[in-house]
């Protein structure tokens, strides 16, 4: 198989992942003007570290001006007069799913490439699988053939899945193998 083929693609979630990702770039900023405003200007591969590690990285660049290292975190912030609390509003999760970069200005921008977005679009990747789906969609066609015909019984195609019991049966005497359900057949389909 050459090209991959998309055989579903999970619209209204994908769609919500496109409308929050200007919302986590807007947070991811929000992050950043806190935390310059707490420890100073960054440079780039520090903005990059900081969208993954987020207070962590703050701790270890402010740890190296604790003015006492045997005292509580909360000492030494308060004895520098550093206030976390801004940068504990910060929802990090907003951007965890999306790739973002700093663009030439020193904010983030979402990256072209989205593999969040990948995660809603469903491909066939081998022959095998191809060759599944069509034999998934050939018994889904015969199915909804028997429903329209009638001879389904009075089911729904919701409940089209409980005519396959009817037909089909597992024959545990045989090596295994599905054979036909002649007695509910006769039963069953008028």
């Amino acid at each position: 198989m050459k090209t991959e083929e998309i055989i579903y693609t999970e619209t209204i979630a994908l769609n919500k992942a496109k409308r929050q990702l200007p919302l986590a770039v807007a947070e991811a900023n929000r992050m950043l003007q806190t935390v310059t405003g707490i420890i100073g200007e960054l440079d780039k591969e520090e903005k990059i570290k900081l969208l993954k590690k987020g207070r962590s990285l703050v701790m270890e660049k402010l740890k190296d001006k604790f003015l006492f290292p045997n005292a509580t975190e909360q000492f030494n912030l308060q004895s520098l007069g550093v206030d976390l609390s801004g940068l504990n509003r910060i929802e990090y999760r907003k951007w965890s799913d999306f790739d973002l970069e700093v663009d030439e200005n020193g904010k983030y921008i979402a990256s072209e490439r989205q593999p969040y977005f990948e995660t809603f679009i469903h491909r066939v990747r081998t022959e095998n699988q191809k060759k599944a789906v069509d034999i998934a969609q050939r018994m889904i066609e015969l199915v909804s053939e028997l429903q329209n015909s009638g001879l389904g019984g009075n089911f729904s195609l919701e409940k089209s899945a409980q005519i396959m019991p009817r037909l089909l049966r597992y024959n545990y005497d045989s090596k295994g193998q599905l054979e036909l359900n002649i007695q509910e057949i006769c039963m069953y389909i008028k």
